[in-house]
């Protein structure tokens, strides 16, 4: 997937993002409780450095868009991305994939985040997060209301290299496809 070119609007949304990209991929709905990776960059000291990248649309849209502007943070929704493949190549041009749901039975952006190699922020709610996350291996589970220990696995993650986490991410989906 990494040699598929991004067509012009994703190329655009990445090339136009901050320093550190965050990866929400899916429907914006109240239960996939998007909002809290805002509350969590918004206390970062250097919050002007991260872009929140949303890989999808849905009717919470306007309210994430607002809160970001309340925040003054940096999104960028795509809007629904048709095309299979142009979805997968976004995925290896972030740094990490938040999925913070209240309630989700598996999470399947959590597998295409992990092929592309990236480090994972989930939800304990997240039906994979039990077999696809190993603690502080390729990512971490966090409580979906509890924004500073998100903050703390942001920062954690980008500390330690999120190369390294990522790299573990590639392994261990391996096992499983």
């Amino acid at each position: 997937a990494k040699q598929i070119k991004l067509n012009e609007h994703l190329y655009r949304v990445f090339k136009e993002s901050n320093k550190y990209k965050l990866i929400y991929s899916g429907r914006l709905m109240e239960r996939k409780n998007v909002p809290i990776i805002l509350d969590a960059i918004n206390k970062l000291e250097n919050k002007n450095e991260y872009t929140l990248i949303v890989l999808g649309d849905g009717p919470e849209k306007e309210k994430i868009l607002r809160k970001s502007k309340i925040y003054g943070i940096d999104t960028k929704i795509t809007g629904f991305i048709e095309d299979q493949s142009q979805l997968f190549a976004s995925y290896y041009h972030g740094d990490i994939l938040i999925l913070p749901s209240k309630d989700d039975p598996w999470g399947l952006v959590v597998n295409e985040a992990m092929v592309a190699g990236l480090p994972i922020l989930v939800s304990k709610n997240v039906g994979s997060a039990r077999d696809l996350i190993h603690e502080g291996i390729n990512g971490y589970t966090f409580d979906y209301n509890d924004v500073d220990e998100l903050v703390r696995y942001i920062k954690v993650i980008y500390k330690n290299g999120k190369e390294n986490m990522g790299d573990k991410s590639k392994n261990i989906i391996k096992e499983w496809n």
